[in-house]
């Protein structure tokens, strides 16, 4: 259980990374939720 949820957070801090990394490349935070 903690395994999967140390998952999930590291792939939220990724996503989050790449909306203000790349905003060139027009990701917003509602795509990446949509997935």
């Amino acid at each position: 259980m903690q395994a999967s949820y140390k998952e999930g957070l590291m792939i939220l801090k990724a996503n989050n990374n790449t909306v203000r990394l790349a905003p060139s490349l027009n990701i917003s935070k509602n795509d990446i939720e949509g997935v």
